[in-house]
């Protein structure tokens, strides 16, 4: 609820909710208490996000029963708990999506296990994510509903890309976005003897390891480490590129991408993307159809992002796909319009 913010001073509450609900549901009670007991631990933080869904649902379940008819959890993990313990405590129906966090990292969320026997059904917007829930055992049934973008920028009419090229990659400094395999691509292309200009947006754990690294292969005069920056300020980055590049990875802890906004971003500006097929991205880029696929080969990929940035007509052709993309599966009107049907046919 818009108007609800927890607080840990409302755990005050539990004080009189935990005897409260153990008369009126001890079934309910067995059966969190059995997720609490038995249910997995991928991260600590997915743990004490489930330990808080449940306090919030404990103290919570009676007021909302009494104003809501039906609950969706936007994310399975913390949100999801909330809305599958409030079910079993007062029986509303309720609703999970899952994204690339809760349902892949660490193998997915600790208690997917319980919070999907109830839900009415489950939602992705990804393919990758609905053969996730699959996996998962999800019955219920699985719907894919992609996110979007609430408004849409005019896209970039600028000039054919020219020397120095301007590369961009918006994205957290983390194991996941493929910092270690960009440096390379750059790396090789400045070896082809490209001549390019790159900005990296965005702020994480691995911002000092990605600085050394690009020091040692001698990009810091090519490179521009922005950090975070306000969004006016990246889409500034996006109407000035001429490619975005996206080098995500598989974690060691199965964590991934689903489908990155910033590379919906930048095809909504009408910038061409070259992206790695990991997650979700690989059914939304087509090799040469709208994009560039890479291959985890640096040598490789920067011979044909070379080749791209020397080809403005394939440029334009991508821009034009790539928006048209965008336009037609990735509206944030559309997507709420299919949700609130789902909700709605479900109450």
């Amino acid at each position: 609820p818009s108007d609800f913010r927890f607080r840990l001073r409302h755990l005050w509450r539990l004080i009189w909710c935990l005897p409260y609900w153990l008369l009126r549901r001890p079934r309910a009670m067995v059966e969190m208490a059995e997720a609490l007991v038995n249910g997995s631990i991928p991260t600590v933080l997915n743990f004490f996000e489930n330990l808080l869904g449940l306090g919030v649902a404990l103290c919570w379940a009676g007021p909302w029963s009494a104003r809501y008819r039906h609950l969706h959890a936007v994310w399975a993990s913390g949100p999801g708990t909330v809305a599958w313990a409030v079910n079993r405590l007062t029986g509303i129906p309720y609703s999970l999506a899952g994204h690339a966090y809760d349902l892949f990292e660490g193998g997915g969320d600790g208690w997917l296990k319980w919070k999907l026997r109830g839900a009415t059904f489950v939602r992705s917007s990804t393919k990758a994510g609905l053969r996730r829930w699959e996996q998962l055992g999800a019955g219920a049934p699985r719907h894919l509903i992609r996110r979007g973008l609430a408004t849409l920028p005019q896209p970039w009419q600028g000039d054919p890309p020219r020397p120095p090229y301007r590369l961009l990659t918006v994205g957290r400094m983390v194991e996941k976005m493929g910092h270690a395999y960009l440096c390379a691509v750059l790396f090789e292309l400045k070896r082809l003897g490209v001549s390019f200009q790159f900005q990296l947006v965005g702020d994480g754990p691995l911002r000092g390891e990605t600085e050394a690294r690009l020091e040692r292969m001698g990009l810091l005069e090519e490179v521009e480490l922005e950090g975070a920056l306000p969004f006016g300020a990246v889409e500034r980055c996006y109407a000035s590129a001429d490619l975005f590049i996206f080098s995500g990875v598989v974690a060691r802890n199965g964590d991934r991408a689903g489908f990155p906004n910033a590379i919906a971003e930048a095809m909504a500006w009408g910038v061409p993307v070259a992206a790695t097929p990991v997650g979700g991205v690989a059914e939304v880029i087509q090799d040469d159809l709208n994009g560039i696929v890479l291959t985890f080969d640096p040598c490789l990929d920067a011979r044909r992002i070379a080749s791209l940035l020397e080809d403005p007509a394939a440029c334009a052709r991508f821009s034009r796909a790539g928006r048209e993309w965008i336009e037609t599966h990735f509206r944030a009107d559309r997507a709420m319009q299919e949700l609130l049907r789902l909700i709605n046919a479900n109450s």
